[in-house]
This record gives C-alpha cells, sequence and structure tokens, in this order.
C-alpha cells in the first residue's frame, strides 16, 4: 500500500542547521596563483580579474549550509555539523587570497528571522546577526589536514580537522586560527517539497510546491517492516521546477548519495566538496529510525539570500552559496500516534518495536528525546519522540508508566 505524506509541505519553524562553508575562494589579484612550490592545493581561482577594487583585489566567497528538521516540530537548524541521529549543524566560511593583497577584511551574517546561536571563532552577535570584523587572513602554505570520522550529531570540535582540510587560507580572529568562518541558528522555514511511495512499486512520487525551482532532490525511505533487515530506497530527482510533480524509481540498498560530485557541479573546489560530503552523506543517504524517511533536496542561491543575507567587506568579485534541505517526514497525525521504542532486558538483548510516547501504561521506565536530540526530556503525550527503556536502574526516567515527570 503506497505511503504518503500528507503533511509534508506544512509550515515548519525547525531549528535549521544550516552549513555555511563561506569558501571565499581566490581573493587573488589578477590572474595570480599560489606557488606551487610544495604542491599545494589550487584555491580555484577565477582566471579574469573583472571588477576589482582599486586596490586590485579580486576574491569568490563559497558558503554552503544544511537546513535540518522535521514536519512535527516547531524549529529549523542552521549549521554545518552533522549530529547524532538526524540534526546537524555548522556554517562555515572560506576564504582564499593566494597571492593577493587582501589583509583583512569582515563578514557578516544577518538571518531573517530567528537566532544566532553559535558561532566561531566567537564573533560580535546581536539577536539575529554574527559580525566578524577585521579578520585577519594569514600568507601560508595550504596542507591537507586529515579529516575528521563521518558521524552525526558532531560536536565541533570533533569536526575542526574536517572544516579545516579545504583549499582556503587561514584566518586568525579573536585568538582564534581556521580556515573558515562558522555559524548556526534558528529560523523559520517552510518545506514545500511533499513526497509518497510505494515500496512494494518500487516507485515515489515528488512534487515542489514552491514557487522556484528546487535541486538534487531524493528521498531516502526504510519501511518499518524492514527496520531490523536494514533494506532501505532512494529516489531522486535532478530538478524540480516550480509546482513540477514527478514519479520516479525507488532504487533498493543504493549506494550514498555522492553529495561530493553534486557541490563540485555547483562550482564548489575539490576539498570544500569533500568535506561536505563527508560530514553529511550518512546523514543525507539514510532515513532515521525516528521517521524512516528522509527528504533532501537543494534550494537556489536566491532563496538562501532570503533567508540569511550576508555581507563582506571589501566586496568580492562572486560569491557561490547554497543551502540543502534534510527533513524527517511523517504527518503529525501519524507520528503522534507511534514512536520507537528499544526495549532492553540488559545492554544487550534489545528488541526494537513500535508503540505509543509515553504510552498509558509501560512496565518499565521510558525515557523521552525531543526533537531537537539536544537533551533527553519527556514530551507532552501525543507528540513523537525517541524512546529508549533504560537497563541502567541508576538513571532518572522522565517519563514513566505514561506521565511525564520532566
Amino acid at each position: 500500500m503506497p505511503k504518503t505524506n500528507p503533511n509534508a509541505s506544512m509550515r515548519i519553524i525547525v531549528a535549521f542547521i544550516i552549513v555555511f562553508v563561506v569558501s571565499a575562494i581566490a581573493v587573488v589579484a589578477l590572474f595570480m596563483s599560489r606557488p606551487s612550490s610544495s604542491q599545494p592545493v589550487p584555491s580555484a581561482t577565477p582566471s579574469v580579474c573583472e571588477n576589482c577594487s582599486p586596490s586590485g583585489i579580486s576574491y569568490e566567497v563559497h558558503e554552503w549550509g544544511v537546513i535540518a528538521g522535521c514536519p512535527i516540530s516547531n524549529e529549523w537548524f542552521l549549521t554545518s555539523r552533522p549530529e547524532q541521529l538526524f540534526i546537524v549543524k555548522q556554517p562555515v566560511i572560506y576564504v582564499h587570497v593566494g597571492n593577493g593583497n587582501l589583509d583583512v577584511f569582515s563578514a557578516k551574517v544577518t538571518l531573517s528571522d530567528g537566532a544566532i546561536t553559535l558561532t566561531y571563532p566567537q564573533a560580535k552577535i546581536s539577536g539575529r546577526s554574527a559580525e566578524w570584523a577585521d579578520v585577519k587572513v594569514l600568507k601560508e602554505e595550504i596542507k591537507a589536514i586529515p579529516a575528521g570520522a563521518s558521524k552525526d550529531y558532531l560536536p565541533l570540535e570533533s569536526i575542526i580537522p574536517t572544516l579545516n582540510n579545504v583549499d582556503a587560507d587561514m584566518l586568525s580572529y579573536g585568538g582564534k586560527q581556521a580556515r573558515f568562518l562558522f555559524y548556526e541558528g534558528e529560523i523559520n522555514f517552510e518545506n514545500k517539497v511533499e513526497a509518497t511511495y510505494d515500496a512494494a512499486a518500487k516507485k515515489a512520487t515528488l512534487k515542489n510546491n514552491a514557487d522556484y525551482a528546487v535541486y538534487d532532490v531524493s528521498l531516502s525511505v526504510k519501511p518499518d517492516s524492514d527496520f531490523i533487515a536494514g533494506k532501505y530506497y532512494i529516489a531522486s530527482a535532478s530538478e524540480l521546477k516550480p509546482h513540477q510533480q514527478l514519479t520516479v524509481a525507488l532504487k533498493e540498498n543504493p549506494d550514498y548519495i555522492d553529495l561530493k560530485s553534486k557541490m563540485a557541479a555547483i562550482g564548489f573546489t575539490e576539498r570544500e566538496s569533500d568535506a561536505f560530503n563527508s560530514l553529511w552523506q550518512m546523514p543525507f543517504s539514510y532515513p532515521t529510525n525516528l521517521s524512516f524517511e528522509r527528504l533532501s533536496y537543494r534550494i537556489p542561491q536566491s532563496e538562501v539570500d532570503k533567508l540569511a543575507k550576508l555581507e563582506l567587506n571589501p566586496a568580492p568579485k562572486k560569491v557561490l552559496r547554497t543551502l540543502w534541505v534534510l527533513v524527517d517526514l511523517k504527518s503529525p497525525e501519524e507520528s503522534a500516534k507511534q514512536g520507537i521504542v528499544k526495549s532492553c532486558s540488559s545492554d544487550t538483548d534489545c528488541e526494537w518495536t513500535i508503540t505509543n510516547c509515553c504510552p498509558e501504561s509501560a512496565g518499565a521506565h521510558w525515557e523521552c528525546i525531543n526533537p531537537k536530540l539536544s537533551k533527553i526530556e519527556c514530551l507532552p503525550k501525543g507528540n513523537i519522540c525517541l524512546q529508549v527503556l533504560s537497563p541502567r536502574p541508576e538513571r532518572e526516567c522522565l517519563c514513566k508508566n505514561g506521565t511525564c515527570n520532566g
């Protein structure tokens, strides 16, 4: 029987995580490139300097981000930092100077609404804005840095090596040195892409209800009956025009979604594309055990500019910005009825079942994780949450026998 997501296009405010990798590529002088004495990674600078400033400075800015959430939550996360289970954070900005004469620049990000929640290095935060004034550009050779492991929900410190492993110049601000500027926040966002699928027929229908096109659309699903077996499916479309609907094949147990080639095709450098792929390939490719259905797509730069305004001084020659949406799909009606429960009699004796969130009666203690997965709490009855039967009796549970005690 076909699986549907009737409210996949509902308005959601999910704390949205945007990975802003502003790869300010090629802050570089006219035609000039980085010395190759030790074969550093090229910085993909433009071959011609157009509309350069009087000082001869010419550079590009690259920025990537991810909005992550689910239709039943009130927040979207803006970040570039993958988080455990299904949320990601960490916007990043990269600057490439080459042999140019740029020594200092300033950057300011202003969200359309919501608030900035985290920056690195620590920026001056004022409500919806984060500003790095007088960032120093350090002239040094770019070398490869070992990338961090690809995991979900990672603390910022653990992915700094991956974010630094790019062909960008080292920056100095606030006593910190890094090859990027980072920020994340919470903002209102409306997902307007719907998805339905029929696993038996191996078909999926994708519909774009927005007034703008979306790109690199992927639906990753894992039917409830296949949770233990590990079988999953992915359907994809390179583009959905405004209000377009497509029926596409649902491929069983496909390879990972190749985000590296998609980012490279947009215009990001190989190292930037690789950093994005290493952090986000798993979260994009696999649905979580919260919903079993995950949708991802890329919105156009014009929409990115509306959500998060980026100001740079001096002005760059070119700005490349992309924002991906990563959302767990379940209708609120269906999700309110079911949660995923792991029942354990010991650390090794576990069985997954479907049950109500905070059930009316339960033979043990239950723990509920809030949709942001930032802390354990018991949500009001009727909300979806991940329930885990704790095998550790010394741990206090917030949800007990259907009663919320948080």
